[in-house]
């Protein structure tokens, strides 16, 4: 390839928390439920990205780039607390951790800011398309006789934007 192309992998970690505000105001509007939400939990993601970075030519500090990467996503998805009813139904205790996977690329920009002859702080913003290959499934208890229902929804793809700074260490071959 080309001396300005370079061909590397990017692991992450990317953690955010459930708002459990949000979730109660979407229970509230699902099937015209009656009561509240109260949940704890978070959603970590793991990218596992193959990078194919063209660096802009010249030998200025800092070298910009721009990137095309193929991705897996690694999802750690984890909840707990209650569901509560303002019918006889009462409560139902959430307590739910799973683990998945999602294809997906990322585009993205870039600046290494060099440290030494091989290793550099690497400052870039990207754009994540991961496609959501399954459904999300609510069970609730919808009367006080204990017949449950299941509700489903398409998750379709997730868009996100992220920030990072790490270390990048590049070597011939």
């Amino acid at each position: 390839m080309d001396s300005n192309w370079r061909i590397g992998l990017t692991l992450g970690f990317i953690y955010s928390g459930i708002n459990g505000e949000e979730v109660n105001n979407y229970f509230q509007t699902l099937d015209q439920q009656q009561g509240s939400v109260d949940i704890n939990g978070n959603i970590s993601t793991i990218p596992i990205l193959l990078s194919f970075k063209y660096m802009l030519p010249g030998s200025s500090s800092p070298r910009f780039y721009g990137i095309v990467e193929a991705a897996l996503y690694v999802y750690w998805t984890k909840a707990d607390g209650t569901i509560s009813y303002t019918d006889e139904a009462g409560s139902a205790p959430i307590d739910k951790s799973e683990f998945s996977s999602e294809p997906g690329f990322a585009l993205g920009l870039g600046a290494l800011f060099p440290v030494g002859k091989e290793v550099s702080i690497d400052v870039n913003a990207r754009y994540h398309f991961v496609r959501n290959s399954g459904t999300i499934k609510v069970k609730y208890d919808y009367d006080n006789q204990g017949n449950y229902y299941t509700s489903e929804e398409s998750v379709g793809s997730s868009h996100f934007i992220n920030v990072g700074v790490g270390a990048n260490w590049y070597f011939e071959l």
